[in-house]
């Protein structure tokens, strides 16, 4: 195959960045020239094979009268299949699909979908878990599931009435109590990041119960999702960013306030940094192919 390729190039300012961008946007072109060059070499050659195999029988019919969009991880590539007559069978038939498996009717090839098919297995947490659980955690999975906290919803727990007050001060026991049982079962060595996400999870449960018990009120659950982001923070100071320098440190909070805190607002910050990057421009792709030696 020989393949040509003509860039425009920005006479200044070109950057690396500048240089992948141009390569990345022209990529789906220069694969598509690719491949729709080697489909019709390996057509020609299937062919050939044909009428050679079979004289008399196949007939050349021109190409399909509407070209078939095909969608891969390498792009989107248009193709007008050659067809031919079969005369002893009375039908025409499409050569390069038949000898490549290219579905009839399917416009995005299995190629692409496998990842995605395989993704959409996990989409249920419950059902992912299911095939990583050990026969030696099903004990301890039962003992976190017997936790009568652990099968309260958020929208049970913000609707407690001073009437419930009984029932509560029981699930609460009995949740305290379930957790210290579940941690007793699991050894220290043998779970320590076991034991430390139960921990972890014991103080927040707690509260809630003690909150609402000693004072009536339901603390909003939804506060977790702030605490979450807070601790995205603390981390990223306390240990990843412990050698940073004020300045840098302080422009990173606040890059992470748009981005944790602000996200709809991130794409403010970069307002068409791709259109205004010098980068290379694909001007023309050529792509030719050739059998070396003779139909076999």
């Amino acid at each position: 195959m020989d393949l040509r390729l003509v860039f425009k190039i920005p006479d200044s300012e070109l950057t690396i960045n500048g240089l992948i961008q141009g390569l990345k946007e022209g990529s789906p072109e220069i694969y598509g020239a690719i491949l729709s060059t080697l489909m019709k070499a390996l057509e020609e050659r299937f062919i050939e094979q044909m009428l050679q195999q079979a004289p008399g029988r196949y007939h050349r019919q021109g190409h399909q009268s509407k070209p078939r969009k095909l969608k891969s991880s390498l792009g989107t590539v248009s193709y007008r299949f050659a067809q031919l007559r079969d005369q002893q069978e009375g039908r025409s038939l499409i050569p390069l699909a038949e000898a490549l498996s290219i579905p009839a009717y399917d416009h995005y090839l299995e190629e692409t979908m496998e990842p995605s098919l395989g993704l959409s297995i996990h989409v249920s947490y419950r059902r992912a878990t299911r095939e990583v659980k050990k026969p030696e955690q099903l004990p301890l999975v039962k003992r976190l599931k017997s936790i009568p906290a652990m099968n309260l919803t958020k929208s049970q727990l913000e609707q407690l009435r001073p009437e419930d007050r009984p029932q509560v001060e029981e699930i609460a026991h009995r949740t305290q109590q379930g957790f210290k049982n579940l941690l007793n079962a699991l050894d220290p060595e043998k779970y320590p990041k076991a034991r430390t996400y139960i921990q972890n999870l014991i103080h927040p449960v707690t509260t809630f119960f003690s909150w609402w018990l000693n004072r009536g009120e339901v603390i909003p659950l939804n506060t977790n999702a702030i605490e979450t982001a807070f601790s995205q923070v603390c981390n990223r100071i306390k240990k990843v960013g412990k050698r940073w320098s004020d300045k840098g440190l302080l422009n990173w909070l606040k890059v992470a306030f748009y981005k944790i805190f602000k996200p709809e607002r991130w794409p403010s910050l970069w307002p068409n940094q791709e259109n205004q990057l010098p980068k290379i421009e694909l001007v023309s792709v050529k792509a030719s192919c050739f059998w070396s030696g003779g139909i076999t």
